[in-house]
């Protein structure tokens, strides 16, 4: 049984592990690991161009004023360029600590991660 037809060979019970459903942490924590999950799935099944494509979109929520949008764009970023490890920690503070880091340093020093130096869109 396919979970849809974008992905066809991925099947419902691999697709359970792609999602964290321990209630008993923090629901901002259980976001960033869902939302880097996705970006990490994303990109492995997107071709070349719509990984680009996603990417720049990525990219772009990265600047969006509200503060829930610019952080899913960094996360989703970094997961789909396999780096979502250097945003991830056991705790959501230090999660939270990261992530603010890095969109000040894009946002307001207007400089590009070490992690993101690569990126050619």
């Amino acid at each position: 049984m396919c979970v849809c037809v974008f992905f066809p060979r991925l099947i419902i019970h691999e697709a359970k592990v792609l999602w964290v459903w321990d209630w008993h942490q923090d629901s901002r924590l259980l976001g960033y690991k869902n939302t880097a999950k996705v970006g990490e799935v994303f990109g492995k099944f997107f071709l070349e161009g719509q990984r680009r494509f996603f990417l720049r979109m990525a990219v772009l929520a990265i600047h969006d004023p509200l503060l829930r949008v610019s952080q899913a764009g960094l996360l989703l970023t970094y997961s789909l360029l396999r780096e979502a490890q250097q945003l991830m920690v056991d705790k959501q503070e230090d999660v939270t600590v990261n992530v603010m880091h890095q969109l000040r340093i894009i946002q307001h020093l207007r400089q590009v991660p070490e992690a993101l130096q690569g990126l050619c869109l």
